[in-house]
């Protein structure tokens, strides 16, 4: 996506080094949760993989998939 796109706008790159294990233990949950979900949103394209780093390409839906549920 070009610099001025709103897509370009809501990508944000994941700097905090963190393993899915420590990633699991923050949030609460399995690590192989986290394996998962990051591959599934991965094929979904709300993230993206550079290398070891992790990139979120769609805050929205991100933000949307992990609000609390009413």
């Amino acid at each position: 996506a070009s610099a001025g796109s709103a897509k370009a706008d809501q990508e944000r790159v994941v700097s905090q080094k963190l393993s899915h294990e420590q990633l699991a233990s923050l949030i609460g949950v399995t690590r192989q949760w986290v394996t998962t979900m990051i591959s599934l949103w991965c094929e979904e394209r709300i993230l993206r993989k550079e290398g070891r780093r992790i990139v979120v390409a769609d805050a929205a839906r991100l933000a949307a998939l992990c609000a609390p549920q009413a």
